[in-house]
């Protein structure tokens, strides 16, 4: 229920493989009507026959802060079942600096996250190497609208259609969100099916192994309102129109390697100087940090995609005067000594003695 909270815990090698229902679901964890509370929590080489290897949700929306799924599976089909890392059915979980990371759905749907008539919303995470036969990041069934914000997809495949995301039926709003190294046999990075139409906004799509960089299938589109976003595949760009609406359609986003910048979810490729994506995204719904939880620069233009390339993390001011040496029992030694011979030089009965080396330490100053 709502009141239970799980704080620091790994849960490993769990099996749900049983031959009826609900033993196949929730490998790691399985919440019906439940909203639990996860912190510092890891899922590790769960299994599922079925659903939700990690994780399964029905009717749940349980909060989750600094979790890791990690090699996570699921089995069923493309019919049914899937969710490597985490299934939700009629379920609106809330994510926070959450990772994803090498789960797979053997033969179904949804490597990272399955989504059925579910609305996750997700800040700072990573999914990255996850793999399934559609979606192999992320699978968005029908009535499903999750909503992404300063989120990374990288190196995530599909043997069929979307590496990165695959929606069907489907309309996510996708906010500061960066596609790169993804691959499928359709849709590398985004593939779009049936009356998806998600919004992008400030989004890079870029560097699909691939299947292309972002496709629509039957009846598939990206919402009319979607602006400011940076796709590299010029003939694979979901319908967006270079110089339309600040979209920028063929052109290299100039990525840096993805770096990890310490703890779930922090997972994210930097923008090299000269990007075309520094400066070209729009304000507007723009979360005021990045995905490293680093601050926007609020005065200027943001940058298409979840890393601000002028921001860094809190640190000192570099005009500010160097803090003074730290004194150590040395430092005040040395002092008493040279005072003790500074006042010994001053009396008359001793100025004909030398004492240069008479106290440890003492180096004679003056006149002899």
């Amino acid at each position: 229920d709502s009141t239970a909270v799980l704080d620091g815990f790994t849960i490993t090698a769990g099996q749900a493989n049983g031959p009826s229902w609900p033993d196949y679901a929730g490998g790691g964890m399985y919440n019906d009507a439940g909203s639990p509370t996860l912190t510092n929590v890891t899922f590790s080489a769960n299994l599922a026959s079925d659903y939700g290897g990690g994780m399964y949700n029905r009717n749940s929306s349980p909060a989750l802060t600094d979790v890791t799924f990690s090699g996570n599976s699921s089995g069923g089909n493309i019919y049914h079942g899937g969710g490597g890392g985490m299934y939700n059915y009629n379920s609106s979980p809330a994510l926070t600096d959450v990772t994803f990371s090498t789960n797979s759905a053997t033969s179904g749907n949804g490597g990272g996250m399955h989504n059925d008539n579910s609305s996750p919303a997700l800040t700072n995470v990573a999914f990255s190497g996850n793999s399934a036969s559609r979606g192999g990041g992320m699978y968005n069934g029908y009535h499903s609208s999750p909503a992404l914000t300063n989120v990374t997809f990288s190196g995530n495949s599909a043997s069929n259609r979307g590496g990165g995301m695959y929606n069907g039926g489907s309309s996510p709003a996708l906010t500061n969100v960066t596609f790169s190294g993804n691959s499928a046999y359709s849709g590398g990075g985004i593939y779009n099916y049936d009356s998806s139409s998600p919004a992008l906004t400030n989004v890079i799509i870029a560097n699909s192994a691939s299947g292309g960089d972002c496709i629509n299938g039957v009846a598939g589109s990206v919402d009319a309102g979607s602006a400011n976003n940076l796709i590299e595949d010029s003939a694979h760009a979901c319908g967006l129109i270079n110089g339309t609406d600040g979209n920028i359609i063929g052109s290299d986003p100039n990525l840096g390697p993805l770096t990890d910048y310490g703890g779930p979810g922090k997972q994210v490729f930097s923008l090299l100087a000269g990007s075309p994506a520094v400066d070209a995204g729009t304000n507007t719904g723009c979360p005021t940090t990045d995905q490293r939880g680093a601050p926007r620069p609020a005065a200027t233009a943001r940058h298409i995609r979840a890393y601000e390339l002028a921001s860094t993390l809190p640190k000192h001011p570099t005009n500010a005067a160097p803090p003074p040496p730290l004194r150590t029992w040395e430092h005040y030694r040395e002092e008493a000594i040279a005072r003790i011979c500074d006042f010994l030089e001053q009396r008359p009965e001793t100025q004909h003695v030398q004492r240069t080396d008479a106290i440890p330490g003492y180096q004679k100053r003056g006149v002899d």
